[in-house]
């Protein structure tokens, strides 16, 4: 529990001609951690197989499919269901990305001609309320014609009629500004004269060439047409969903399994390799050997050469953490900060016992406690994916409930009605108590991780390095405490005692730690104190909640409306004072762990175990 799963170093020999066999079992056992081979003089890097280049582009196509229709994992069913095979994956996914493309042009069809109509229905609606056929803005040999906005239409009729000369003038019903102007090709140049006067501004309507009727019947006819298109590219759109949901399981499946055949084929890249041989190194857990061992030699009929041995202390020796199913979602803070060393302890099972001590302390209340165990249990079922997190938080929040029950507090109030809640310490009164307390729990907790310091160096260094690296700091703080209760007179002790052992401790820990040591004495005082913390975030999480159940209880007074407002503040208060309890709460119970606690002890860096095939 406290150190990762026993492993051992295992070497298998064989002949090309049992290469591939061995690589299906490995696959199959997915136990082995191999070490990747580099090359050197006495053997070379394997070839992947040749069939590896045809997984991997399949591979590839399938995953473009699975992008394109937004697949998830969970859509599969069990790959045994149905019988996958590279010919008949190739044959569906060619048949997919065929109709897919076919449905995709189709829509980019409809799409290109909505685009069109929107374009000339923009440029209909600019001739608005004018009532002239489309097919009269034609070429003419003895008429021109004018489209465009003009100061005042009425002006310029009348300056139309002093010139003379046949002409057509229509304005808009809709804007008297718009107008279009037939006329003698012979009075052109005057007329343009006239408009410009007029402050004619010309609307291009060279877009519109070959529609006829009416601006308002085009835009009539277009926008229908754009409601076809759009309804065509909804099926076309449906279509796609319904084959990517006839598809889902085929395609998620077939990837799982070309990653599998892909995985395998690229194998021998991870082998020795010479003319006739191959050689795979590797991790084994201890408890799997035998069964390894066994599995290899029938599948080879005892060709293979399968040899173990024990770790070497140079060793880079992948690590598989083992715990109890209690503590397995504290695994999770060990993914987000590294995993120990293969020789190291490690600190899951010591954080699934701090961790949710820490949490409750700051948050301490029943009230909250019983809030966020409801919540965190319910957010459980509805994100499965997140189990592992919400399960430390229900640790966390039962945690809560306890220290709640310690300080006597339900949201904040001491008192229910006329029933006092019995504690053992009051949060909002004992204040240095709680202080003392805080430090109390930081001097435990910091020299609980230089013990297991201890035992870790004295595994990797002996025991000399170890007592003086580790046992050296526990002694600088026995000489301090002696200093502290000869001056404070708490004890009848002489002030030389905690000199001679401030000055031993002083020698042991640049013995053990070298001249770095020296340099950081004054930081397990730092870390120590850093544990104050504990008492800050849980004051003032009593004193908001306080604050909240007493600006509450003043408007419960003053009728109705006061009343609702009371039991506004109380909800609304209490839910931000419990997200910042949340937050605060977990991120100091995380950051004492890894800054004050983690350091007395831990290095980590150590390789994940991940067995091939897995």
């Amino acid at each position: 529990m406290l150190k990762p799963e026993n492993m051992l170093k295992v070497t298998i020999v064989g002949s090309k001609e049992h290469l591939e066999q061995t690589i299906s079992e490995l696959h199959r056992l997915k136990v082995v951690h191999i070490e990747d081979h580099t090359k050197n003089e006495f053997a070379d890097i394997g070839s992947p197989f040749e069939k590896a280049s045809l997984f991997s582009d399949a591979l590839l196509k399938i995953r473009s499919l699975i992008s394109i229709f937004n697949l998830k994992k969970e859509d599969a069913f069990n790959a045994s269901e149905e019988k996958l095979a590279i010919g008949k994956i190739n044959s569906k996914i060619n048949e997919m990305n065929k109709k897919y493309n076919e449905l995709q042009e189709e829509i980019k069809s409809h799409q290109a001609k909505i685009m069109r109509n929107n374009i000339l229905m923009a440029e209909l609606k600019k001739l608005g309320g004018i009532h002239v056929p489309l097919e009269a803005f034609s070429g003419y040999k003895s008429l021109v014609y004018f489209v465009g906005y003009v100061r005042d239409s009425s002006k310029l009729r009348d300056s139309l009629d002093k010139e003379g000369g046949n002409f057509k003038l229509c304005t808009s019903e809709e804007n008297p500004s718009l107008i279009a102007l037939f006329m003698e090709t012979g009075k052109k140049e005057k007329t343009m004269e006239i408009l410009g006067k007029s402050q004619f501004s010309a609307i291009n309507i060279s877009v519109l060439a070959g529609l006829k009727g009416t601006s308002s019947k085009n835009i009539e006819r277009l926008s229908k047409e754009n409601f076809s298109a759009s309804n065509e590219i909804e099926r076309l759109k449906k279509e796609i969903d319904a084959t990517a949901s006839e598809s889902k399981s085929f395609l998620l499946n077939a990837e799982d399994f070309l990653k599998k055949e892909v995985e395998m084929a690229e194998a021998p890249l991870r082998f020795a390799s010479t003319k006739n041989a191959f050689v795979v190194k590797g991790w084994v857990p201890e408890a799997n050997l035998k069964n390894a061992i066994a599995r290899l030699e029938k599948v080879s009929k005892g060709r293979l050469l399968v040899q173990f041995s024990q770790p070497k202390p140079k060793d880079n020796i992948p690590v598989k953490l083992q715990n109890p199913k209690p503590v397995q979602p504290f695994e999770f803070f060990m993914d987000l900060y590294t995993l120990p060393l293969y020789k190291e302890i490690d600190p899951t099972s010591l954080m699934f016992l701090t961790f949710p001590l820490l949490f409750g302390f700051m948050l301490g209340d029943i009230g909250y406690g019983i809030t966020t165990l409801v919540l965190f249990l319910l957010l459980k079922k509805m994100m499965p994916k997140l189990k592992g997190f919400f399960d430390i938080m229900v640790f966390a929040s039962v945690s809560t409930i306890f220290f709640g029950l310690l300080f006597g507090e339900f949201f904040g109030a001491e008192e229910i009605g006329h029933f006092h809640l019995p504690h053992i310490l009051s949060r909002a009164h004992d204040i240095m108590l709680l202080l003392y307390i805080a430090v109390a729990v930081g001097i435990i907790h910091i020299n609980f991780g230089l013990i297991i310091g201890f035992i870790n160096e004295r595994r990797s260094h002996g025991f000399i390095h170890a007592f003086c690296a580790k046992i050296g700091w526990v002694v600088l703080q026995l000489g301090v405490g002696l200093l502290a209760a000869h001056y404070k007179s708490f004890l009848s002790v002489p002030a030389y005692s905690g000199y001679i052992a401030i000055a031993l401790a002083i020698a042991m820990i640049i013995k053990g730690e070298g001249i770095r040591g020296a340099i950081e004495l004054p930081g397990i005082f730092s870390n120590i104190l850093s544990y104050a913390r504990l008492m800050a975030i849980a004051l003032s999480s009593v004193m908001l909640a306080i604050v909240i159940n007493e600006s509450a209880l003043k408007l419960f007074h003053n009728g109705i409306l006061s009343m609702i407002a009371g039991i506004l503040i109380l909800v609304i208060g209490h839910i931000i004072n419990l997200g910042l309890g949340l937050l605060g709460s977990f991120l100091h119970s995380l950051r004492l762990h890894y800054v004050e606690f983690f350091t007395k002890f831990f290095h980590g860096g150590g390789e994940r175990y991940v067995p091939f095939g897995l």
